[in-house]
């Protein structure tokens, strides 16, 4: 009964190229990585601040390898794509995008660090 309308849902992870894939898991990488950055401020409570991060991801339908990698799955598995066009089409862009946006926040903010503690020097 659902098997239809999840298939139509999942299939949106596919409608995007290469490059806007890699683009959009850029983007979905930086927020990752500004998570984990504000997670040790959020001693007490992260779990808000983990739900408004990855509601966003979800919500711009951003690509994520690991969060993605389910719809992109469900497509595989009901027959529809196979593992060589998930890889190629879906965890390839997705993987690389992410991991540029994650290393990419994660160097500027500790080079801003850095190049402020010797400004004070």
């Amino acid at each position: 009964m659902l098997g239809r309308p999840l298939l139509c849902w999942a299939h949106r992870c596919w409608k995007r190229g290469f490059a806007a894939k890699l683009i959009s898991a850029v983007f979905a990488g930086w927020l990752i990585a500004l998570m984990i950055w504000l997670l040790p401020l959020a001693e007490s409570s992260p779990i808000p601040i983990i739900l408004i991060i990855t509601y966003t991801i979800g919500l711009a339908g951003l690509a994520h390898a690991i969060a993605g990698s389910a719809e992109a799955l469900y497509v595989v598995t009901s027959g529809a794509a196979t593992y060589g066009q998930y890889l190629v089409g879906f965890l390839i862009p997705a993987f690389i995008g992410n991991a540029i946006g994650g290393v990419a926040l994660v160097a500027a903010l500790n080079y801003a660090q850095v190049y402020a503690g010797r400004a004070r020097r």
